[in-house]
């Protein structure tokens, strides 16, 4: 059987560390100076011996100066001094070395060629080290390459060609010293990095808010106390008005008690009646004046009055004079400190939408470090003083504290108080709670410790300035304290117990700083063939007795009935003459085997390829081990791989087997036993079909390959794109809610007042009701008519009346005004007037011509109406004007803060509607993108991962130069010059020599980051893809990274010397690991180890030899060259006849079922 068709069953790969090969294989591999006799003679081998401690490079560019006269610069010099024929034989062996024959080398080998002599050969290495050093022409360095190449083979012409084959294939070794420095050397240590201030901007912005928000707390508390010495002001003065009008009223009866009167007579000429009037003689009646004491004077003589209060009002009464003018000035602070919160605010939490891609902007601080702000202010430079502390311990609360404040002249005042709270993520601490006067001194330095709840202690150390501070209506102007610092976090030890000694080793640093060569990786497939057919296990037995007829009719009609089973595949049994199968491929179970093996075991598992071709970078098999073991452990993995396949496959196979299939055919058709003629009772037996694979691992190519370990790979991803903002993304900014804001915040209605409501109504355009006015005066006027119109009781005329003053709803009145102006016909004969607001009564007894009198006074509670009446008597006429002061109720108020309120929250809900319904679209839309180019975030990682690792190769500072002039398109051009040349070489370089889209990685969780950035990368991130998301949140990757074939020596030698080799020849560094990593690459591919066999059943049956009367061996098709397939068979016996014997051959018979004449 034909065993040419095999089938890949999966593929796979092992790492592991190149064979080291010895020194035999070293001299017929590689071409290297002699350390014993030509390190001497060289000009630059024999300096740095003499001079190691010289720093290398510096040393090469001296010796290559120095060389300059003595270089060869043309072809014709070396021709003349190694010869023409040696020359072209070097240049023909280098170009036919991997197609050599005996007979091209017989007919291009000159006669009697022969190896350079002593001087020659150490001539060719010191041009080879000139031009390595100076990179002036890559042309002569590789005929000196060649040249060296052709003296190893020409020196052994007495070996076999196979080995003179390897020789012309030899690579060139340069001395361990000629790139590197000795031992002993120590590099110059580059000094201490210069202390910088501290940054503490976001700090002193977040605790500007603070005391931004202390000041509109103080503000109105001193308005409410303001307002109480007002309100008391009002009142005792009002008393005091009412005492002096009393006063008043009795000093105008003792006037005209004591004034001289004098008759006369007239008559009335409307009634004809003769009357006498009195008339007071030289009577003067004095204005009511009533002189009120200042209410500033009230204020600062009030007992209950505050420091502060005292002080603001000492500032602005002199500009503006009574207290409600300087309430309205402390209203404008309020208003300027809402405004200094609302500027300052750090605002919503933005998402930035690029197409899909949702990226949160980063807005925290931890990249501060461990730094404080503190801030301190009031009016005479006495206040207790505010810190702010950057990535304090989450959770951890101040449970002791002890501190100093050292001014200039050497005065210290420690404390020990503190209050502590924790703000967002912020820890904040107020030291001096009894007040800490700092009025005496410009600046002042702070120490001190707190002690944690988590038993460790925060260590501070900062500078602080006092300046003037804030300044309310241009007027009051306040002493601030503020500055930072920095502090360390210490563990709190007791000294009475001492701890276990450290006994962990200390480790030495690593030299690849965050990347290392991971050694050579073999790339692995299991290839299957069908090596036999054999029996299996029985599926039927057939009995049919003596003389017994037995027949089966099949019907055309089908009747079908089956058993779900959890295979995707159906396989149908027919039961007709022939039995036919469908093929089990193994691979199709394998794949999904290695999938499982993969996300379990893997480390790297980013699979690339299509189709049969690919690989899994898989760090858990064979890792860096021996080629030997390697290739054990590869041959037991593969088994395992397969096994677990074909028990998957066997499984299915017997699933299937239980399937039940009924079929019926119209059509009849009889299958019948006829045993009547026979004299014995026969037993048919069926029995399986299962077909024996052979398994062998065939290697079929390696790769060198590196590991990189990159701590917090997304941060420059985070970085960049945390306040990208252009014409192609859109922001999605999240409404804070109001009710959890921490500035401004609105937690129900009875907190709303107007500096919050202004500042969220324009946050979310909330359509909002002017806030009414907190006071309002409304009034009528009345008009009083003399006689005839007026009313006249006997000869005196009179008049009374009344009214109302309608009141706003919301209103209630506080204070009413009154003026009543009246005038008599007949001299000082006026003698009563009476007015009346509210519940407040004014009357004037005394007599006069023509006079006015006031009413003003506090009065009740009105909220509808205020009622107005008035008196007057013997007088003709006058006029009233009444009104009264109103204020805003707190119900009116209440009502107004919550449709206030819920205009705002309706209004926020409309933007939170609004912001989740554009990130469920952008969500959809990266939902969308992900599944038609899911591989756009890998290559978003990809790309990540490769500016990391080429800045661990190549140097950050190295990376991102500037190869432009100009600013404009009309001066823009490339710096043409030799750093262009340089920097072109590096990029084609680490671009061209690593397999960047094979990169393999792995995400490892947050915990492997800085802690202080723990939080921020355990939340979650706006993202639908999971490996992106694993790369957002990583605190370390490790990144797999091969070595694009053909470039592996020039890695090694980049990675050696740090210099690109463009082109040629590559030489190799002295290091046995580099010798031996070329060596094996050099390796040929082919099979690993022994093959293995593996059973898979099938369903197709055969009749058991030796029953129905059929004698066979061998029936079913199967290759000689599968191992011991016989014990396969059900019993591991060879088949029997009725004798004992074993059958031999295929008899055809015509005997009868039964017939007991039948012959083996």
């Amino acid at each position: 059987m034909s065993t040419q068709i095999k089938n890949t069953l999966f593929r796979f790969m092992t790492m592991r560390a190149p064979e080291l090969i010895n020194d035999a294989e070293t001299k017929n591999h590689f071409v290297q100076i002699d350390q014993e006799t030509e390190y001497s003679a060289s000009h630059f081998l024999s300096a740095i011996q003499s001079n190691p401690n010289i720093e290398r490079k510096k040393q090469l560019q001296s010796l290559a100066t120095s060389f300059e006269s003595q270089n060869l610069k043309l072809k014709k010099e070396i021709g003349s001094i190694v010869s023409d024929p040696f020359l072209k034989f070097s240049e023909w062996l280098m170009a036919n070395r991997n197609s050599l024959t005996e007979l091209k080398l017989a007919a291009n080998t000159p006669p009697n060629i022969g190896p350079l002599d002593f001087n020659t050969k150490i001539q060719m290495w010191d041009n080879l080290f000139y031009q390595i050093i100076s990179q002036k022409s890559p042309y002569l360095r590789e005929i000196f390459l060649s040249l060296l190449v052709a003296d190893q083979f020409v020196s052994n012409k007495s070996l076999t060609f196979e080995q003179q084959k390897e020789i012309a294939k030899a690579r060139i070794i340069i001395p361990k010293i000629f790139v590197e420095n000795e031992a002993n050397y120590e590099a110059p240590i580059k000094g201490t990095p210069r202390s910088i201030p501290v940054n503490s901007k976001a700090l002193d912005k977040k605790l500007d808010l603070f005391l931004a928000e202390q000041k509109i707390s103080r503000y109105q508390e001193t308005i409410k106390e303001l307002s109480v010495i007002q309100k008391s002001y009002n009142k005792s003065t009002q008393l005091a008005r009412e005492s002096a009008y009393k006063q008043y009223e009795q000093d105008l009866k003792d006037i005209y008690a004591s004034a001289q009167t004098v008759e006369k007579k007239y008559t009335d000429k409307d009634l004809g009646i003769e009357k006498t009037l009195v008339e007071y003689v030289g009577v003067t009646v004095p204005p009511f004046e009533f002189n009120a004491n200042s209410e500033i004077d009230f204020a600062l003589s009030s007992p209950n009055i505050s420091a502060f209060t005292e002080s603001v009002i000492l500032n602005l009464s002199n500009d503006f004079g009574t207290l409600t003018g300087i309430i309205g000035a402390m209203e404008g602070g309020i208003i300027d400190e809402s405004n200094t919160l609302i500027q300052q605010n750090p605002g919503n939490p933005e998402i930035v939408n690029n197409g899909g891609i949702l990226t949160p902007i980063n807005t925290n601080t931890i990249g501060l470090g461990n730094v404080f702000s503190f801030i301190g202010q009031n009016h005479m430079g006495k206040s207790p003083l505010t810190f702010l502390f950057n990535n304090a311990p989450q959770g951890a609360d101040v449970i002791g504290a002890s501190y100093n404040v050292k001014f200039p002249n050497g005065t210290i005042i420690s404390g020990t108080s503190f209050d502590d709270t924790w703000v967002d993520d912020k820890l904040k601490v107020t030291l001096f709670r009894e007040k800490l006067d700092y009025s005496v001194a410009t600046n002042f330095t702070v120490d001190g410790e707190l002690l944690l709840s988590n038993n460790t202690a925060i260590q501070i150390t900062g500078r602080g300035t006092v300046g003037g501070g804030g300044i309310i209506s241009g007027m009051i102007q306040e002493l601030k304290a503020s500055g930072n610092g920095s502090y360390k976090i210490v563990d709190i030890y007791d000294e009475n117990t001492p701890g276990e000694p450290d006994t962990t080793p200390a480790l030495e640093p690593v030299r690849t700083f965050g990347f290392r060569r991971l050694g050579i990786t073999d790339y692995r497939k299991v290839e299957q063939e069908i090596c036999c057919y054999v029996p299996g296990e029985v599926s039927h037995i057939e009995n049919i007795m003596a003389r017994e007829f037995k027949e089966k009719t099949t019907r055309r009609s089908r009747k079908t009935e089956d058993t779900t089973t959890t295979s995707s595949e159906q396989e149908i049994e027919k039961l007709t003459d022939t039995s036919t199968t469908e093929r089990h491929e193994m691979n199709q179970e394998v794949a999904s085997v290695m999938a499982k093996d993969t996300s379990i075991g893997v480390q790297a598992g980013v699979h690339w390829g299509s189709g049969n071709f690919g690989g899994e970078v898989n760090a858990s098999y064979a890792n860096n081990t021996s080629s030997e073991t390697s290739n054990s452990q590869a041959v037991m993995y593969a088994k395992e791989i397969t096994e677990r396949a074909l028990d998957r496959v066997v499984q299915k196979v017997k699933e299937e087997r239980t399937t039940k299939i009924i079929e019926e055919f119209s059509e009849e058709d009889t299958h019948g036993f006829d045993n009547r003629k026979g004299d014995n009772h026969i037993s048919g037996v069926y029995r399986w079909v299962d077909k024996i694979y052979k398994n062998k691992v065939v290697n079929y190519g390696k790769r060198l390959m590196y590991e990189f370990m990159i701590p917090e790979p997304s941060s420059f991803h985070n970085e960049v794109t945390s306040g990208k903002k252009d014409t192609f993304t859109e922001v999605l900014v999240k409404p804070i809610d109001p009710r959890t804001a921490t500035l401004l915040t609105l937690k129900d209605s009875n907190v709303l007042v107007q500096n919050t409501y202004k500042h969220w109504a324009a946050i979310y355009n909330a359509e909002i009701e002017a806030y009414p006015d907190e006071e309002i005066t409304v009034g009528e006027s009345f008009t009083i008519l003399g006689y005839p119109n007026g009313a006249k009781i006997a000869d005196t005329e009179s008049n009374s009346g009344n009214g109302k003053i309608k009141i706003p709803e919301g209103y209630k009145t506080t204070d009413a005004f009154g003026i009543f102006n009246a005038s008599s016909t007949n001299g000082y004969q006026g003698n009563i007037l009476s007015l009346s607001i509210g519940n407040k009564t004014v009357m004037d007894p005394a007599k006069f011509h023509q006079t006015t009198m006031t009413l003003n006074s506090p009065i009740d509670n009105f909220e509808i109406e205020v009622p107005v009446s008035f008196t007057l008597g013997n007088h003709v006429a006058g006029d009233i004007v009444a009104s009264v002061k109103c204020k805003l109720t707190e119900k009116a108020k209440q009502q107004w803060r919550l449709k206030a309120f819920n205009a705002i929250i309706e209004a926020y809900e409309a933007k939170l509607a609004e912001y989740q319904g554009k990130l469920t679209e952008a969500k959809a839309t990266g939902e969308a993108k992900a599944k038609t180019n899911p591989g756009f975030y890998r290559q978003v990682e990809n790309t990540i991962l490769r500016k990391n690792c080429i800045a661990y190769m190549l140097g950050h500072e190295n990376m991102g130069k500037n190869m432009l002039f100009g600013s404009s398109a009309m001066d823009l051009k490339v710096k043409n010059d030799a750093n262009l040349d340089i920097y072109t070489s590096q990029v084609k370089f680490l671009e061209q020599a690593f397999e960047w889209d094979l990169m393999s990685y792995h995400f490892y969780p947050f915990y492997w980051a800085n802690k202080e950035k723990w939080a921020e990368l355990y939340n979650p991130n706006e993202t639908n893809d999971p490996i992106f998301r694993a790369f957002l949140q990583s605190g370390m990757a490790r990144v797999i990274l091969t070595v694009r074939p053909g470039f592996e020596e020039a890695v090694n030698w980049f990675m050696a010397t740090g210099q690109v080799w463009n082109g040629g020849q590559v030489p190799a560094p002295e290091d046995p690991l580099f010798v031996s990593i070329i060596k094996e690459l050099q390796t040929q591919e082919g099979e690993v180890e022994e093959t293995w066999e593996s059973r898979v059943p099938t369903s197709l049956t055969i009749i058991q030899a030796g029953s129905m009367g059929l004698n066979v061996v061998n029936a079913l098709p199967c290759n000689s060259d599968c191992d011991d397939n016989t014990l396969f068979d059900s019993d591991g016996q060879p088949i029997l006849d009725s004798e004992g014997n074993p059958i031999k051959s295929f008899v055809k018979t015509d005997v009868l079922i039964g017939d007991n004449s039948q012959t083996a």
